[in-house]
C-alpha cells in the first residue's frame, strides 16, 4: 500500500483544511514592523517576507497546496495536537524505513560500508564482499558504477513516496508548532518562519540579504550576520553559533517533553531534503 493510499494518513488530512487555518490570527501584543527584527505573525499571505527564491504568496498552483501543509491549525487542546503530530510522525517513520532498508540492501549487495544498525555488516565482511566483486567485474570503478546505478534507480522508483514523506514532514512541523503554541510559547510563530519545512519566509529573505555581503571584507557566516544585524541576540544564538529557530531538533525536544502523556517519537521525523523543491514537497 502506498503512503498516499494509507487510510490512516487520510484521517490526518482534515487538519489541513484551509477553512480551519486559524494561523492568521494575529497576536495583539506583537506589532508589525518593517525592520530586520520582524517578529510578528502576518494577517495575510502577502504580508510574509518575499525573496527571489521564495514567495509564500505565489500564485503558482504548487504553492496553494504548500500553504495548506504549512498552516498551523489551532487544535482544541494539547492532547489533540500531540496525537495529530504523533500520527503523522509514525507514518513518516514507516515509509522512510521501507526506503532505507532498500538502500541498505544495495549497500550490502555491492560491498559498501554503512553503519546503520539495520542490516549491519561487519567491516571485514564488507571488504571481503567488495574484493570478490572487484575480481568478478574487473575494477573498483566498475563496481562503484553499478552501485551508483542501483541507488539512482531506487531514487527514481521511490520518487513519489519521497515527495509524500516530505509533505508529511511539513505537516508534522506545523502540527508540532501548534503544540508549542498551546503550551504557551510566545515565539511559536518563529519556529515556522525560520524552518525550511515551515513557511520559511524569514529564512529565505534574510539569507538573500546575507548573500549580498559575499566577497566583502565584512563578510561573516549567516548565523553571525543575524546577530550583527540585530535580528537575534548573542544570548539567543550562543554568539552566532546557531539559529535558535532553524531545523527540527529544538521543536522535537520540546515536543517529547510536552507530549509524553500521549506517546513518544520513535525518532526525529526527517524529510529527504536536498534542494528547495525537495524540502518544500513540490
Amino acid at each position: 500500500m502506498s503512503f498516499l493510499e494509507n487510510i490512516n494518513f487520510k484521517k490526518v488530512r482534515p487538519l489541513l483544511l484551509p477553512a480551519l487555518a486559524l494561523f492568521l490570527i494575529i497576536n495583539a501584543n506583537i506589532e508589525k514592523d518593517n525592520n530586520l527584527n520582524s517578529k510578528y505573525w502576518p494577517t495575510s499571505w502577502k504580508d510574509f517576507k518575499k525573496s527571489k527564491e521564495h514567495n509564500p504568496n505565489s500564485k503558482e498552483r504548487k504553492y496553494e497546496a504548500w500553504r495548506q501543509r504549512v498552516s498551523v491549525i489551532f487544535s482544541k487542546d494539547l492532547g489533540s495536537a500531540c496525537k495529530n503530530s504523533l500520527n503523522i510522525a509514525n507514518l513518516i517513520d514507516q515509509y522512510s524505513d521501507e526506503i532505507n532498508v532498500e538502500k541498505l540492501e544495495i549497500y550490502n549487495k555491492w560491498g559498501v560500508q554503512h553503519w546503520s544498525p539495520i542490516l549491519f555488516v561487519k567491516p571485514e565482511e564488507v571488504k571481503k564482499k567488495r574484493n570478490e566483486l572487484v575480481k568478478k567485474y574487473g575494477s573498483e570503478q566498475k563496481v562503484y558504477s553499478m552501485f551508483a546505478n542501483d541507488i539512482e534507480a531506487l531514487e527514481k522508483r521511490t520518487q513519489k513516496i519521497v515527495k509524500t514523506i516530505n509533505r508529511a514532514h511539513q505537516e508534522f512541523i506545523s502540527s508540532s508548532i501548534d503544540v508549542l503554541r498551546i503550551a504557551g510559547y510566545d515565539d511559536w510563530q518563529l519556529y515556522s518562519r525560520w524552518n525550511k519545512a515551515g513557511i520559511a519566509d524569514l529564512l529565505y529573505f534574510y539569507r538573500e540579504q546575507h548573500d549580498k555581503t559575499k566577497g566583502k571584507e565584512s563578510y561573516v557566516s549567516f548565523e553571525k550576520w543575524l546577530v550583527k544585524e540585530g535580528i537575534f541576540s548573542k544570548e539567543e544564538t550562543n554568539n552566532g553559533a546557531y539559529n535558535p529557530y532553524s531545523g527540527t531538533y529544538r521543536i522535537t525536544m520540546e515536543f517529547d517533553r510536552l507530549c509524553k502523556p500521549w506517546g513518544e517519537l520513535k525518532r526525529t521525523p526527517k524529510s529527504f531534503g536536498y534542494t528547495k523543491d525537495w524540502y518544500f514537497g513540490f
